[in-house]
C-alpha cells in the first residue's frame, strides 16, 4: 500500500502549533503531533489539523476526532476547550445545534 502523505510545510506547521501553544489541543502536554482530523494524510489544510500528544493521537486509531461534527469542530477550534469533546458535552452540543436551527428558521 502507497502512502499519499503530503509533507507539511514548515508555515503551515508552525501556523497550527501557534494557534494551541505548541501543546496538545486536548490535554495541554508537550511535544505534540499533527494530527490529520479526516485521517486523508494528503489534506494539510489548517481547519484538518490539531496538535495531540503521543497518547491522544494514537488514542482509538486518532480518535477523539474521528467523524466530528464540523461545528462542533469549529466550536473546538474557537474556545480551545477539551470538554467539548467529550462525551458529556454531547446533550449541550444537540441543544445548542436545535436552537441554532430554530433561530435560522425564525429569521426565514
Amino acid at each position: 500500500m502507497t502512502s499519499n502523505r503530503k509533507k507539511l510545510t514548515k508555515k503551515t506547521e508552525n501556523a497550527i502549533l501557534k494557534e494551541y501553544n505548541h501543546l496538545c489541543a486536548i490535554c495541554g502536554a508537550s511535544g505534540p503531533h499533527i494530527h490529520h482530523i479526516d485521517g486523508d494524510p494528503a489534506n494539510n489544510k489548517l481547519h484538518n489539523l490539531l496538535p495531540l500528544c503521543p497518547n491522544h493521537h494514537l488514542t482509538d486509531v486518532h480518535n477523539p476526532t474521528k467523524n466530528m461534527d464540523p461545528l462542533k469542530l469549529g466550536l473546538f477550534r474557537q474556545y480551545k476547550d477539551p470538554q467539548i469533546l467529550s462525551p458529556q458535552f454531547e446533550p449541550i452540543f444537540q441543544r445548542l445545534r436545535f436552537l441554532l436551527v430554530s433561530f435560522e428558521k425564525e429569521d426565514q
